[in-house]
């Protein structure tokens, strides 16, 4: 109910921030658009602040759904680990099930395997990194997260998502250093909450994963709707030759420079 009432209520939010984005700058679009259409004086400057703005405004959105595959790299590369660790936890907790059928030996050789596995789970909570972040060593916390802004605060004002996964090592999952043997029955459940803390990250970076896609996408096509827009309009101003609007917007950096 967290992850429902709170991660999606936000992407309703940001959903809704940009629309509204659009529609106020709608205005100025339409009122320049009409005059070109309706073969009316429409200032070359005009055109040009209509475009920079258009450009900033593409080149946010662009900057947000790259930032949103770099989040969802980083969520996929955690995945893939804690995948692998809840392998490792499934196995530790058929080893320990099966330890009291198992003559001396073997229970020697399974305690041996046990080790190998929490020596393996470790190496891949402390390992596990993309673009120098370890998202399972426990340094990308509620304290120190990823964050994934939505684009460079011209469009959306700064809308963003926060991952913190913390630390996945044996100890933190599992609840204690090492698994006491004289006490399997209370090792069995403890694994079995180690595997359930697994599941519940894996879960929450799941629906993370489809709120970026989602994102994502929705970016790349409001960008792409701006970019056709922006050409539309100069190609629609055609009674000034690109060739003579482009000196004068150089005139005009020109002067502004001096």
């Amino acid at each position: 109910s967290t992850i429902n009432g709170g991660l999606f209520t936000k992407a309703r939010e940001a959903n809704f921030k940009m629309e509204l984005g659009k529609y106020k700058e709608n205005f100025e679009i339409n009122k320049i658009v009409k005059n070109i259409k309706n073969n009316k004086t429409v200032r070359i400057n005009d055109i040009f602040d209509l475009h920079e703005m258009l450009q900033k405004q593409a080149e946010s959105l662009e900057i947000g759904s790259q930032n949103c595959e770099d989040g969802i790299s980083m969520i996929v590369t955690a995945e893939g680990s804690l995948s692998n660790q809840a392998s490792i936890l499934h196995n530790i907790h058929e080893l320990l099930v099966n330890l009291s059928n198992l003559n001396e030996g073997d229970r020697e050789n399974a305690k041996t395997e046990i080790s190998n596995l929490i020596t393996e789970l470790d190496r891949i909570s402390n390992e596990t990194m993309l673009n120098g972040w370890y998202p399972l060593n426990g340094s990308m916390n509620s304290a120190n997260p990823y964050v994934v802004q939505f684009g460079n605060g011209y469009f959306d004002q700064g809308e963003k998502l926060s991952i913190s996964i913390g630390k996945c090592d044996f100890e933190t999952l599992y609840g204690a250093k090492q698994i006491d043997y004289n006490d399997v029955l209370n090792a069995i459940e403890k694994a079995e909450s180690a595997n359930d803390k697994v599941r519940e990250i894996r879960a929450y970076l799941s629906a993370l994963l489809n709120r970026l896609e989602y994102t994502s996408s929705y970016l790349n096509n409001c960008a792409n709707n701006i970019n056709n827009l922006d050409v539309g309009i100069f190609t629609e101003s055609g009674k000034v030759s690109e060739e003579q609007a482009i000196k004068n917007h150089g005139k005009r950096r020109e002067i502004l420079w001096r």
